[in-house]
């Protein structure tokens, strides 16, 4: 994994020697599971290391997390994992207060009908806005970062954000507050959206990748020319019916 990372931690080496609380905001996109695993080899030996995600009883798949974590890392590592149970939450709140560090996935939910909409790459997403009342509840600073493909084969580079607190709204209104959790998630996003508006195919792709079992269906010519057609008649990919010259009115 070393030689595959291209990342340059100078960038955020202040940051990371901080006695804060830390939340560093991942997608699942590109090999994050490496970004997670080599920011979490520089973090261990200045503070403890958390990873929090879903239950795999109710997130079957997440186990290959906690198999990761105890091969990796196993006992004494400094690093350990948190599911998002009561318990969990409640370990995490409580390493963050103490100055942890902690990875969460912000593009993960259970039920749509826990989410907010918010525009990410010309269209709609479903998020939660746990990121950002996490960080709010806890004073951690929030750290967005993105893995992003670099080179060849297994090649990756984890791209930093700028970190930041979310400020206490002045008055505690329910909504306000909502409503400025919600700017804080808009906020994580458009960072990501820098770079997955170009690299899409990465999200969600890569546990595949890593283990070489990704199968691909087996698709009738029929098949292929419906979704061609339904490709071809999207208006994001038709060129426009009209065009307005409007350097006459300049």
């Amino acid at each position: 994994m070393q030689s595959s990372d291209h990342t340059n931690y100078r960038e955020v080496i202040d940051l990371l020697d901080s006695d804060e609380g830390l939340l560093i905001a991942i997608p699942h996109h590109a090999h994050y599971i490496l970004s997670i695993a080599m920011l979490a080899e520089v973090l261990r030996p200045r503070r403890s290391v958390y990873l929090f995600y879903g239950n795999p009883e109710s997130h079957p798949g997440n186990e290959v997390f906690d198999k990761l974590n105890n091969w990796f890392w196993g006992r004494n590592s400094n690093v350990a994992f948190a599911h998002d149970t009561p318990k969990g939450l409640a370990t995490a709140m409580r390493q963050l207060k103490s100055g942890a560090a902690i990875f969460i996935m912000p593009d993960v939910f259970k039920d749509v009908n826990q989410t907010l909409s918010i525009p990410f790459c010309s269209r709609s997403l479903n998020v939660m806005l746990g990121t950002s009342i996490l960080a709010r509840k806890t004073g951690a600073r929030i750290l967005p970062m993105i893995s992003t493909p670099h080179g060849n084969g297994l090649g990756f580079k984890s791209e930093f954000g700028e970190s930041f607190l979310v400020a206490q709204p002045s008055r505690g209104r329910p909504e306000i507050v909502e409503a400025n959790d919600y700017r804080i998630v808009r906020r994580i996003f458009h960072f990501y959206e820098q770079f997955m508006s170009v690299q899409m195919l990465y999200w969600q792709n890569m546990r595949s990748h890593i283990s070489r079992s990704h199968s691909f269906a087996r698709l009738s010519k029929d098949m292929v020319l419906r979704a061609s057609e339904l490709i071809l008649s999207d208006p994001d990919v038709r060129s426009p019916e009209h065009v307005v010259d409007l350097r006459g009115f300049a």
